[in-house]
This record gives structure tokens, sequence and C-alpha cells, in this order.
């Protein structure tokens, strides 16, 4: 980690730090649920099959102790904290500065303009906090803590304040052709040494971080969370849920992109919020004639489009994160629920996807999650759940489950559906063809992003590409669409394909933001 400074902080301030975390995460009053209580092993009187009274408060603070203590020693084994060396703390005067970690600096050796706050200090420490707990919650203590060396931590790097673009997401702001191994070569060293890397911003703050997760940690978390069923999604999971009402003005439509006939149909009612289990799923971002992206919920509060939808990569909101409001099952002026992207939440990309923002490559890992804290619209009646998500070791697999596209164009750019109603929900009438895969593929050999057949148009980036997996039983997820390649052939449109390194990145968001 050349040009960083590995925290050096004493372990009774972190104690400190991490208690006032601990306790606004995971620690409750007296009454706790009858779950919590069953797990600490402690006898009490079950309230409406829901909370309970404990009967003998010391036991229970006894274990809640050392609950803490446990978690504590998994922040301090497997996450460390790293800022760049180039920081000063906020407002501080003194000719020799000393950081709030002990880490003594020369004033003239530190940029004025880059300071590291309080707030950045304490979203670190609850990262910390949130991943050890990922971890006990996906493993035990004593296997966690059972370890003859040191293991390698999960590292979470400040890099600063993040921006915040206040204009419209530009919905024709998407990566184009490239030579892919020409691109893949402007991936840094660093970023392809087998880890998972992400780069995320919170929105309280501003402040962005650059996690990185060694392989081994990232197994522990995500068999759990195939163990758990994360994968599977919730709601309807049988066949019958992509069984929607024809629209009111559902015909095929001419003079589209692929092979230059467009099949895209208006999905559901004028007005109306979507009625089908699965479309209920989908959602809009922003939406207006000129901008806007799709995507999909992949869990309660977990958000998954492309990544140019997240963190702009070019054009006039270049490097900025996006601002606005994420509609589910929208038809124009109706929808089921919304959750704010402007407040409360965290943003996520993997870090190669930032890092080549100057490269195209980028298009190889344009994936990206909106985590909204405030708003669970999967947990919303009206909504009803949300997709899984599934990789394919073989090309062939992938191919093999009949997929669905449906998205929000924006009817002010280039080729939308003849008539198009503007904040509307569209979809083909036929199956997504595949038939092309990128160079660049995941540490399994799998292809990182595909070509499509399926009718699209700006504002459908992020949008999904999904199928019912009989062998899972589930509706799952296994592309995103991000954009489209200019030639009008037969698969003119790319996706971003859920890898098996992609499928982690899920289970690791879903697991550390339950």
């Amino acid at each position: 980690m050349n040009n960083f400074s590995i925290f050096a902080f004493s372990f009774k301030g972190f104690i400190n730090q991490a208690s006032i975390l601990l306790t606004s995460l995971l620690i409750a009053p007296l009454v706790v649920s009858s779950k919590d209580a069953a797990a600490m092993d402690v006898e009490c009187d079950v309230q409406n099959d829901v909370v309970c009274e404990v009967s003998d408060a010391n036991s229970v603070m006894s274990k809640r102790a050392n609950s803490d203590e446990i978690l504590k020693r998994v922040v301090e084994l497997y996450t460390r904290p790293v800022i760049a060396g180039n920081v000063q703390r906020k407002d501080s005067s003194d000719t020799n500065i000393t950081l709030q970690t002990g880490l003594k600096r020369k004033k003239s050796d530190i940029a004025e303009s880059v300071q590291f706050s309080d707030t950045a200090e304490k979203e670190l420490y609850e990262l910390q906090v949130r991943f050890a707990d990922a971890l006990l919650r996906s493993s035990t203590p004593e296997k966690l803590l059972a370890q003859s060396a040191q293991p390698e931590p999960v590292t979470i790097q400040w890099l600063g304040s993040g921006s915040f673009s206040t204009l419209p997401t530009l919905a024709s702001s998407q990566p184009v052709p490239v030579d892919e191994d020409v691109a893949e070569s402007g991936i840094s060293e660093e970023l392809r040494d087998g880890a998972y890397w992400m780069d995320g911003v919170s929105e309280v703050s501003g402040n962005e971080f650059r996690v990185r997760i060694p392989a081994k940690t990232m197994n522990i978390i995500s068999v759990a969370a195939e163990n758990e069923g994360l994968h599977l999604g919730s709601g309807i999971r049988d066949e019958s849920a992509e069984k929607d009402a024809l629209g009111e003005n559902e015909v095929v439509m001419p003079l589209g992109i692929s092979n230059g006939f467009d099949s895209r149909v208006l999905k559901g009612s004028i007005n109306t919020a979507q009625t089908s289990s699965n479309l209920r799923k989908l959602f809009q971002v922003n939406g207006g004639r000129r901008t806007g992206c799709s995507g999909v919920l992949v869990g309660p509060k977990h958000n998954l489009t492309a990544g140019h939808c997240v963190w702009r990569w070019r054009g006039a909101n270049r490097g900025n994160w996006s601002t606005g409001t994420l509609r589910a099952g929208r038809n124009g002026t109706a929808w089921h629920a919304d959750a704010s992207i402007s407040s409360n939440r965290w943003y996520w990309v993997p870090s190669q996807y930032r890092a080549s923002v100057s490269n195209p490559v980028a298009g190889a890992w344009d994936i990206g999650m909106f985590v909204t804290h405030a708003s669970r619209m999967g947990e919303d009646p009206d909504v009803g759940g949300w997709f899984g998500y599934a990789y394919y070791t073989s090309n062939s697999d992938f191919e093999y489950y009949y997929k669905y596209n449906r998205g929000y164009p924006a009817c002010g750019l280039s080729s939308p559906p003849d008539n198009c109603r503007q904040n509307h929900m569209y979809g083909d009438t036929t199956g997504c063809g595949i038939g092309g895969y990128s160079s660049s593929k995941d540490p399994w050999g799998i292809p990182r992003r595909v070509k499509h057949s399926c009718d699209t148009s700006g504002g459908m980036s992020g949008s999904p590409l999904y199928e019912y997996n009989s062998f899972l039983g589930a509706w799952v997820v296994s592309a995103i669409h991000t954009g489209y390649d200019g030639t009008g052939g037969s698969t003119p449109n790319y996706a971003t394909r859920i890898t098996r390194e992609f499928a982690n990145d899920i289970s690791w968001l879903r697991s550390t933001f339950p």
C-alpha cells in the first residue's frame, strides 16, 4: 500500500468509538426480541411473539458484554482502516499536527485542502464494525478467532470527499465499443491482485472509501449468503410471476434498434402502477425525456443498476455521484414505493470501474448499487419483495434460460419506442438472444460483459436481464443492460454479466448492510 499510512490508534480509543457504533447498530434495550434472547441463551417471557422481557438483566448484560468483546476482537483481527498519507485533522492549527489516530505530521507536509474529519473517522469505524458483524453472522467466533496467524485484513481506505451531481443523470452517457484486450491492460496491477475491490460513498458526509476484501474473507461471506438463500430473492418465485396483464397499447412497434425492428411494448397500463409481481420489483432512477436510468431490487434496500447510473464517468457531470429518487413499479404518475438516493444511503461500484474512467474498459465493470437505509422498498407490501441473482460458470448454461428485459426509455433520446410514453415501462415481446462475450473475465473465467438482442434505448441502462431458473426455483438477475454499440445488428446491446465475482460483491453488500 504505497503512499498510504496505516492507522495506529490506541485500542482504548478504538473501544470508546466502536462502543458508540455497537450501541446504535447492534444493542437493544432490555426488552429484546425472542430470537435475540434465544441466541444469547436467556430465558424470557414472549410478548406477542415479537419481544420479551428478560428476567435476569445482569445475565443479558454479561452476555452482551461478551458479544461486544468478540466483535471488537474480530474488528481488530479482520479489518484495517487506511488513509491517504497527505491529510490533516480538520481545523487543526498546531505546528505539529497529531491525527486522532496518533500519527504525527509536520503541518508543512500536509495539503491544506485535504482534511480528515471526525465524521470520516466515525464512518471508517462504522464500516469496520459492519464488516466484522457480517463475518460473525457468516461464521462462528471460534472459527474466526482460532487463527494461528494474523488473517489478511479487509482494508478500508478513506479517499477524501466525493462530489454529487446536481445535474440530471444523462441517459445517453454510456460506455462505447472498445478493444477489450487493450482496455483490460489499463487496469492497475494493484486492482488485479485477486482480491475484491469496491468504491463507496456516504451521502450523509460525502466521504469516499475504497474497500479491499481478500478472497478468503469474501468466500466466508458468499458461502454463508448462499446457504442462507440470499441469492434466491423473495416474493412469488414460480413462473407465474411474469404472466402480467396486457397493456393498453400492447402492440408491436416498428423502427427499433435490433435488426431495425422494435418489438418493445408498454408493460401494464398508462399511469397505473405495475401489477405483475416481477415488474413491481423494477425501478426507475429519476426520469425525464433525456435523462434517467432503470434498475432492479435484489434485496430489501439493495438497488442494482449500471455503474454509470451510480457514478458518472463522462459528460457534464463526470466524476460525480448521482442524486435523485428511485420509484419501484412505476408507470407514469403512479408507482408502489420510492426511495431517495439523496439522503441516508451508500453508493457502491467496483473500484476498477472508477479507476478506468479514462479507459472504456469501464464497460466490463459497469455495475453498481444504491443502498438506501431509510427506504426499504423491497419490504413494502405493494412491491412484494426482490429478485434473486445468479451466475453461470459456462456460457451455454447462461444462454440456456429464456431472458427478459424491461426498463424505462427516455422518450427524448434516439430510438425510443414508437408513441413512447415518458416514465412508463417497456419490454421486448421476445427473449434476449446472446451474441458475444468479452475477453475481460473474472478469476473463474466468466466473461464480465455480454451482447444481447433485446430492444433498448437511452434510459434503460441498468435494466436487468432476468429469467426463471428452474433449478433454483427462483427469478434471478443474470445481467445488467449498460449500452448500445451503434451497429444495429442482431445483438447490438451490451450488458454486464453477473459473474461469480459480481455475485459475491452483491452478497457482500447484502450481508454488510442487512
